[in-house]
């Protein structure tokens, strides 16, 4: 059955592939020179291919916990027993990063507490920056490799909150809720939150898939709920940093973009008002940036990028390393010098990819991620490898950016993470046939 939990993610994907896409219809704003037609013809064959892989992917056993409680709760104690000192280890070293982070926060002075400055703090943090223009030294890969430590202590610490003990629950929760304190109270900023949310959805469905929940209608309810008020908080915040930063509906031809320009008949003001219909657009803004980005590279001419253009923290690396010139041919970056729509616009994950092994290449890549993908949920539903849950929400939380930019692989801390979750895995050998459900087995 493709409606059943063993093509849950498949069918989620694909319904968020149909939403984004609609969004480009219903915001308030309308890309210029767009070309509808050779996107979704492209995003069509990339989802294709995409199911194929996860249906290719997606064989196996599927524990049934309704037949046999005492496999899956021996399988989940069994694979926790084979990482549990890896969670250790992380959740200490984070909990110790994140003390000392708010000890530098406390030392500068550079606090404010008030949620009705959250946008204001946002402008101040990025006032001055200028990417690329970070000094490479000790303190600087020593940062990243705490950032990546608190990212695998997230993803897999996650999956097994449950198996762990009191004590490192509590731990694990004041550093997680700590870390997000900064990033929105700080800085202002919403990636950690919205990664976060993320994973606490896979996390659910995990849930779901291991005790076979129905979907009924009060937990769809809560589900809408959730995602309403989740819109309302990322709406606001959006809305405070426009405030500080001057932009408004009323001025936003001025100060806006030449290449989207917004509708301001659009029914969003007319029911929502100027400010929350102005912010709740600018949000689904992040929906549909990434895929006018692609539509715009996919009119350029391929140039290669040595299979490491995917990436434009890897990219640096590389250049700094070998003394050469990749970003620059990268289409985000050559899309950007051409129409001014430039990276921090944000440009599709299968950008990114084509800069390597071009758009066409992208489409068996798409075929063996999708394979993979679905082997993994299948491994982390019946707890049959130690590593796979934490791979597979990763790996969900780059799916779910895929259509906007290049989440996961973006930045070093990204890379890393997911290396060390990659090699983490295949260190683990997978035990499907040890704890076969035996309704399935039948």
């Amino acid at each position: 059955m493709i409606f059943s939990y063993r093509y849950l993610p498949l069918n989620l994907y694909i319904v968020f592939c149909i939403f984004s896409f609609s969004i480009l219809f219903i915001a308030p704003f309308d890309y210029k020179g767009i070309n509808y037609l050779l996107l979704s013809t492209y995003l069509i064959f990339v989802v294709l291919f995409f199911s194929l892989g996860y249906i290719r992917g997606a064989k196996g056993t599927l524990m049934d916990y309704r037949c046999h409680q005492f496999s899956l709760n021996f399988a989940a104690k069994a694979s926790f027993r084979n990482v549990h000192r890896t969670i250790y280890f992380l959740v200490i070293c984070s909990g110790l990063y994140v003390t000392n982070l708010w000890f530098d926060v406390f030392i500068s002075g550079n606090f404010n507490f008030e949620l009705s400055k959250l946008g204001s703090n946002y402008i101040d943090y990025y006032q001055d920056y200028e990417r690329g223009s970070a000094n490479i030294d000790l303190t600087y890969v020593f940062n990243i490799l705490l950032q990546s430590c608190l990212t695998l202590t997230l993803f897999i610490g996650v999956f097994y909150f449950k198996q762990m003990p009191i004590k490192m629950r509590i731990i694990f929760l004041l550093t997680i809720i700590s870390y997000a304190l900064i990033n929105i109270l700080i800085s202002g900023k919403m990636k950690f939150i919205g990664d976060l949310v993320i994973i606490l959805l896979v996390s659910s469905l995990f849930s779901l898939a291991h005790y076979r929940k129905s979907f009924n209608i009060k937990r769809i309810f809560i589900f809408v709920i959730f995602l309403f008020l989740l819109l309302m908080l990322f709406s606001e915040i959006l809305s405070q940093r426009y405030i500080s930063a001057g932009i408004s509906v009323l001025n936003i031809f001025e100060k806006g973009h030449d290449l989207r320009q917004w509708d301001p008949d659009s029914f969003f003001f007319k029911f929502l008002g100027n400010d929350l219909g102005f912010a709740v657009g600018s949000f689904f803004g992040y929906f549909t940036n990434g895929l006018y980005g692609l539509s715009l590279s996919m009119e350029m001419p391929f140039e290669w990028t040595y299979f490491v253009g995917n990436s434009y923290s890897l990219s640096r690396f590389v250049e700094v390393i070998a003394d050469v010139s990749i970003i620059e041919h990268t289409y985000p970056l050559r899309v950007g010098v051409e129409t001014g729509w430039d990276m921090s616009k944000w440009h599709s994950l299968f950008a990114w990819l084509a800069s390597d092994i071009t758009f066409f290449g992208v489409l068996p890549l798409a075929f063996i991620f999708g394979h993979y993908y679905g082997k993994l949920w299948v491994l982390a539903v019946s707890f049959s490898n130690p590593y796979a849950g934490p791979l597979f929400s990763y790996l969900s939380l780059g799916l779910t950016f895929s259509l906007s930019n290049n989440q996961i692989m973006h930045g070093m801390a990204g890379i890393i993470t997911f290396l060390v979750l990659i090699i983490l895995y295949f260190l683990k050998p997978n035990r499907c046939k040890v704890f076969l459900s035996p309704c399935e087995s039948k």
